[in-house]
């Protein structure tokens, strides 16, 4: 999988993650950032790669407390 944040200057952060074994992973992404994620697949004893898929987007909610909160 692919993260991007999008930004003119943007860096770009790859993470090359086996999910065969894993249903679900962690990702310690920025707070109020709009991400563009895009992911491919290569099946188990092919040499190939699926091309990526069309990007889709998703923006990280704000962190901290707002005034009034508890936790």
């Amino acid at each position: 999988m692919i993260l991007k944040p999008y930004q003119p200057c943007g860096t770009v952060k790859e993470f090359d993650t086996n999910f065969t074994y894993v249903q679900q992973s962690e990702f310690y992404l920025e707070p109020n950032i709009k991400y563009v994620f895009q992911v491919r697949c290569q099946e188990t004893g092919k040499r190939y790669w699926q091309p990526w898929s069309s990007p889709f987007f998703h923006k990280t909610p704000e962190t901290g407390l707002k005034e009034g909160s508890y936790c």
